[in-house]
Parts: structure tokens; C-alpha cells; sequence
């Protein structure tokens, strides 16, 4: 999203066995122990095993990323290697590992094209783009986008018809696991951290949905498309979009907590 992007820029100075409803889980916690073994003693949230379960109607696309680029929602929002994307050890099982000029392409989708949208992600940032520049999390194109910016960790949340908003100094830390996500609708743009909302501001218009060159993880799409530049460094985990925006308590629950920090209006620039 080059021409979204660019207005970020100037405003800051810048092994799974069963699948869906199986009831097998045989995933892989951080600590090497099965997933559900894990949940049970605590060590992961059990909200982990139902990541990508049907029973949120808004949940347009789901990748859990173990060993493939398959959304594991009824919506078929598969993804597609651009260069040489790989998995890795992840948050929960495997992750996304993209380096270089490695990405993730999605078709156009209607799934994935909504008045209000949440995008959420686990991220493992290696390294920070390079000064003004910028790493692509997820993009759709024309749209909306999560990315990191700037060389010091600056999360930032951009949708178009509405002003895009980024942390106000570094916060994504290098090669340690955390939760970010972006929720936009008609009235705000919300940035949420590990479970808290850290940032808003005020909107008057829906998210667009005339996109129709689809969506990426890990870079900016031009209008044709292709991958322009924005590749982001790092590990992509758990990443969701929903076609509506998630409440503070739902981001909170999502990044396994309870008791976030919720903003009001009034907080919003």
C-alpha cells in the first residue's frame, strides 16, 4: 500500500495434525511441550487452540502458519510464496519467518475487504527497517495495513479515508514475542500492544473497500500488485483479520490478558 504508506510517512517523520474442529492439536508450545498439554498447565492460553475456529462469523482469514500458507477459515484466503518465505519455531507451533525480500501474497477476497477491520498478529521482529522506511506486517492494498516503522520499533495502523496513527516512540522490541494489532471503523483507529490500547484517533469514514489487487504479509503492494519495497524481518505468528472491529476486551483476551488498558474517546487525537 505504497500510496497509504507514504502518507504514514510524512505524518510521523518517517507439525499440526487435525485442523478446524478435528480435536487433534498436536502443535508445538514454546517450551517444546504439545499445545494442549501446555494450555492445561497454564503455559498457554487456551484461547490458542480455538485460534481459527468458526465459531466468530467475522473472522475473514486465519493463518497459523505451521509449515504452510493455508487459512484455516471456510473463506480459502490462501497465501502464496514471493521469494523464499520459511517456517520457523513460533509463538504457538510454527511461524511465518520472512528475511530479504521474502513475502506472502493473497488474492483479492471479499473476505477481506470490510467497513471496519481488525487485524491482529503474534510478531518476533529480527531487525528494524531502515530510518523512514518501513515493515510490512499485513497490507491490503489501498486499504488498510499493520507495519513497523521507522529503525527504532514504531508500531503504526493505517487505513485509508482516515488519518493513520504511530506509536509515539520505539515499542516493538527485537527477538522477543509480542501481540499487536489495528481495529478501524467509521469512528476511530484504535492500536493495541500486548492487550493495551496504546493509541486512537478520530475517523468520520468507513475503511475502504475498492482495493482489488489483494492483500500481502511482509510488503507493500503497488496498484499492479507486486511487491514494492516495506519487506518486513522477523516472525509472523496467529495472525487473524476480522471483518469488524474487535472490542478492548477481545484484543486483551487475544493477547492472553485480562485487565488492559482501554482508552476512551476523549484520549483520541
Amino acid at each position: 500500500m505504497r500510496a497509504l504508506s507514504a502518507v504514514l510517512l510524512a505524518s510521523v517523520g518517517c507439525s499440526f495434525v487435525g485442523g478446524p474442529g478435528s480435536g487433534v492439536d498436536a502443535r508445538v508450545a514454546p517450551d517444546g511441550s504439545p499445545l494442549a498439554d501446555a494450555a492445561a498447565d497454564g503455559a498457554v492460553d487456551a484461547a490458542q487452540l480455538t485460534l481459527c475456529g468458526d465459531e466468530n462469523p467475522l473472522l475473514g482469514g486465519c493463518w497459523e502458519f505451521e509449515n504452510n500458507l493455508l487459512d484455516s477459515t471456510a473463506n480459502d484466503n490462501d497465501g502464496t510464496a514471493f521469494n523464499d518465505p520459511m517456517f520457523a519455531a513460533g509463538f504457538a507451533g510454527n511461524a511465518l519467518d520472512i528475511t530479504g525480500n521474502d513475502a506472502v501474497l493473497i488474492g483479492e477476497s471479499l473476505s477481506l475487504d470490510s467497513s471496519a477491520i481488525t487485524v491482529e498478529a503474534r510478531i518476533n521482529v529480527d531487525d528494524y527497517p531502515a530510518p523512514t522506511q518501513e515493515g510490512v506486517i499485513f497490507d491490503n492494498q489501498s486499504q488498510y495495513a499493520l507495519l513497523i516503522v521507522d529503525d527504532d520499533g514504531k508500531l503504526g495502523c493505517v487505513a485509508a479515508s482516515g488519518p493513520p496513527i504511530t506509536s509515539l516512540s520505539g515499542l516493538v522490541p527485537l527477538d522477543a514475542w509480542v501481540h499487536v494489532g489495528c481495529v478501524v471503523d467509521s469512528t476511530r483507529i484504535r492500536m493495541f500492544f500486548d492487550g493495551d490500547e496504546i493509541m486512537c484517533a478520530t475517523r468520520v469514514n468507513p475503511v475502504q473497500t475498492g482495493g482489488d489487487v489483494g492483500s500481502a504479509m511482509g510488503t507493500d503492494l503497488n496498484a499492479g500488485g507486486t511487491p514494492t519495497g516495506g519487506f518486513f524481518d522477523g516472525l509472523i505468528d496467529s495472525l487473524r483479520v476480522f471483518e469488524g472491529a474487535r472490542t478492548a476486551a477481545e484484543m486483551c483476551a487475544a493477547a492472553g490478558k485480562s485487565g488492559c488498558t482501554e482508552l476512551d474517546v476523549t484520549q483520541c487525537t
